[in-house]
């Protein structure tokens, strides 16, 4: 990987914002619950991975954004409890 690139996924992850990179965390510790994540977020989080993903080379680090990937795909928000607000 380029130092260009690199500097250009850093700064993709910093435009997150602090509440984002929270949820990015409970992802990379497969701690995902309905009440720690966002579908919005994780539209988002999914991006910034899809960005490291297309510029990387082989490695293991291609595999773990890879499983990051399918913990957010395999995540159902209907599976968790419904809050009504209250």
């Amino acid at each position: 990987m380029e130092l260009e690139t690199l500097i250009r996924i850093c700064k993709a992850y910093r435009q997150l914002g602090w509440a984002i990179q929270e949820q990015l965390d409970h992802v990379i510790a497969d701690d995902m619950t309905g009440d720690n994540m966002n579908p919005h977020a994780l539209g988002e989080i999914t991006d910034w991975l899809d960005e490291v993903y297309n510029n990387l080379g082989d490695g293991d680090l291609l595999h773990d954004v890879d499983q990051l990937h399918d913990r957010i795909r395999e995540f159902d928000f209907s599976d968790e409890e419904e809050c009504d607000g209250n």
